[in-house]
């Protein structure tokens, strides 16, 4: 190697410099890069539970749409149907009797 193809030491020092900001640049890009792909499998990972309730609820209301074979009435409902018919009857006879 000739003298001419020799850096010196201001040149070298320059280089070092350079690649030291080019080594931080790269050491930025990734970081970038690991906090965009950690957004994107969060986001990703919110919209498949989204999915997920989405889907329960929707498997719920479907259930809650399709008769069953035995009709489930609450005891109060039963009672009131009771009560009421009892009244008619009641009125029915007494109509009935008066007429």
């Amino acid at each position: 190697m000739s003298s001419n193809d020799a850096l010196t030491d201001s040149e070298r020092a320059e280089l070092e410099q350079l690649r030291a900001q080019a080594a931080a640049q790269q050491k930025a890009a990734e970081r970038a890069e690991l906090e965009s792909l950690r957004e994107a499998q969060q986001a990703a990972q919110r919209q498949a539970e989204e999915d997920a309730r989405i889907a329960a609820i929707r498997e719920r209301n479907r259930r809650a749409m399709e008769p069953d074979e035995d009709l489930h009435m609450p005891f109060a409902q039963k009672l009131v149907l009771g009560v009421l018919a009892i009244v008619v009857i009641g009125c029915a006879i007494y109509y009935y009797l008066h007429h």
